[in-house]
């Protein structure tokens, strides 16, 4: 069985290179000076893909059919770019079917590969790596380098040595080997995430606030890959915090992943052990939040006088700043000075949750952020609002089991980051600040920023549920 899976995969790869062979001798491809070498590795790596999975397989079960899944992807942006080449094209079509008879024979897991394919051709076509560009009919099919027609300088790091594919059916495809192999790292993350969190849910969680908070660390989890989507034009001016994120990205799925693996193996990771214990009327919470308290309004009227509440970091540092210390502080006088449970149900907690999240968000509407920025009462106003919001989550919490306390704190630590992801899809597709007063650029920056920054609690929020499913919630 061994054997045949072997002739399999290797006739793949072989087919797919002897395309790529037959593009080149019949005189269909060019190649620019400075893009062959990478075109070449990029082939040798692509060929090597199903070739490969026989021999990581033996190392970890789990990353059988990867390899084969990602050659699958990479081989369906090329089949659309070949379209016009016949004989190329019917070698690629031969591969792809050695490749999906391999992927699909005995495999319960078929799904799942299925979304990590898919997985990678969305990141393609959405970060606008794979894309429809609208030209005069060219003869061949062009490859030449990032540096052809960018300036090197504003290339981020993570697409250095990267080349653009241009084919006659207006398929262009820009690719870096660095990237690639990122990308399909963090896809074989993201899904095996997916699955192990729909496992511990359904096994550790029964009911509809089990499916709730499955719900939330799925959408959370889908959250964490958001840097690795960084459109292809926004390269040359997001150069310096694009690489940092996408490798955020990595960072944050595979330490989900690490983290469920060892859990499973019974080992309690510390940090969330600790935070399930922790007592908020500790010597040290106390004060710090008293001072930060009385410091927030100084804080708040300092900004109006000196007019920097135009300044869009300052503007969310104070809405989610004074947020958070309302909730806390309430959280704390509550241990010392006992107060009445609110009991309004479920639905009435859900409705509460949905004011809290609107009372968040509307402050980045456009012509609130205007009126915000331009006005020192109304950005007094809009502290207020922050203060009151952060003791409406405290009273909808106080008297939730701490289990699903934890889907609360998913959905809060999730808003901000799936609001900011939204803002930036709309800004980098459409090419159109939304906010009057700033630049694209500040925009961009601004966004991707609070991105970076908002998706590390979110993380912790994800893997302190499924810290709380797997060894509180035990059905």
């Amino acid at each position: 069985m061994k054997k045949a899976i072997e002739i399999t995969t290797f006739s793949a790869g072989l087919f797919y290179l002897f395309s790529i062979f037959a593009l080149f001798y019949q005189g269909d491809i060019l190649l620019s000076f400075g893009a062959d070498n990478t075109f070449y590795i990029i082939v040798a790596l692509v060929t090597a893909l199903p070739i490969l999975d026989s021999i990581i397989s033996g190392i970890d079960s789990r990353l059988k059919r990867y390899p084969s899944a990602a050659f699958v992807a990479l081989l369906l942006i090329f089949i659309v770019m070949d379209f016009e080449y016949f004989i190329p094209l019917l070698m690629q079509l031969i591969s792809l079917f050695l490749v999906m008879r391999y992927i699909l024979t005995g495999n319960a897991r078929w799904k799942y590969h299925f979304g990590y394919i898919l997985f990678i051709v969305a990141i393609f076509f959405i970060s606008s790596l794979a894309r429809i560009v609208l030209t005069e009919n060219i003869p061949q099919i062009y490859v030449f380098s990032f540096t052809d027609d960018a300036n090197l300088l504003g290339i981020p790091l993570i697409f250095l040595g990267g080349i653009t594919i241009s084919s006659p059916l207006i398929i262009v495809f820009s690719i870096s080997i660095q990237f690639t192999v990122i990308l399909m790292a963090i896809g074989f993350f993201l899904i095996e995430n997916y699955h192990e969190i729909a496992s511990i849910s359904k096994n550790n969680r029964k009911g509809s606030i089990g499916i709730i908070s499955m719900s939330f660390t799925l959408l959370s989890c889908q959250c964490e890959t958001i840097s690795s989507v960084i459109p292809a034009f926004s390269a040359e001016l997001l150069g310096l915090i694009s690489t940092p994120l996408i490798l955020e990205s990595l960072v944050l799925t595979s330490g989900t992943f690490i983290l469920i693996r060892r859990q499973k193996k019974g080992i309690k990771p510390a940090f969330f052990d600790k935070m399930w214990n922790l007592n908020p009327g500790s010597k040290i919470m106390i004060p710090t939040l008293i001072l930060l308290l009385i410091l927030s309004p100084i804080f708040i009227t300092l900004v109006s006088i000196l007019g920097l509440q135009s300044n869009l970091f300052i503007y969310i540092l104070t809405n989610l700043g004074v947020f958070l210390i309302s909730f806390l502080l309430f959280l704390i006088f509550e241990k010392l000075l006992p107060m009445k449970a609110l009991n309004i149900g479920i639905i009435g907690k859900i409705i509460v949750s949905i004011i809290i999240a609107a009372s968040m968000i509307i402050w980045y509407l456009p012509t609130v952020v205007f009126d915000v920025t331009s006005n020192g009462l109304e950005y007094g106003l809009m502290g207020v609002v922050s203060f009151i919001s952060g003791f409406l989550l405290f009273l909808i919490t106080r008297s939730m089991e701490k289990s699903v306390r934890s889907v609360t704190y998913e959905f809060v630590t999730g808003m901000v980051p799936t609001v900011f992801a939204i803002i930036f899809y709309f800004l980098a597709v459409t090419n159109t600040p939304i906010w009057l007063n700033y630049s694209l650029s500040d925009e961009l920056i601004f966004t991707l920023s609070v991105l970076g920054v908002t998706l590390i609690p979110m993380w912790i929020s994800v893997n302190y549920s499924i810290y709380s499913m797997m060894w509180h919630n035990k059905s």
